[in-house]
């Protein structure tokens, strides 16, 4: 969320540097920020959001 909300993109660099840190430092293997898609909407389209997340909806945990 900080790097969204920088303001200034050497903000958000210094912000990007922290998140990259605590992964390497948990040993995470998953790769943030490789993204290549983009999207378009018409100007008369109303009411479209973007969703940029994974989609856990019905996700539990097994006991």
């Amino acid at each position: 969320m900080a790097v969204r909300e920088a303001a200034s993109q050497e903000e958000a660099a210094e912000e990007w540097a922290n998140v990259q840190q605590y992964l390497y430092e948990i040993g995470s293997s998953t790769v943030l920020g490789h993204y290549d898609s983009f999207v378009a909407v018409h100007e008369d389209v109303e009411g479209f959001e973007l969703f940029e997340a994974p989609v856990v909806w019905n996700a539990s945990i097994k006991k």
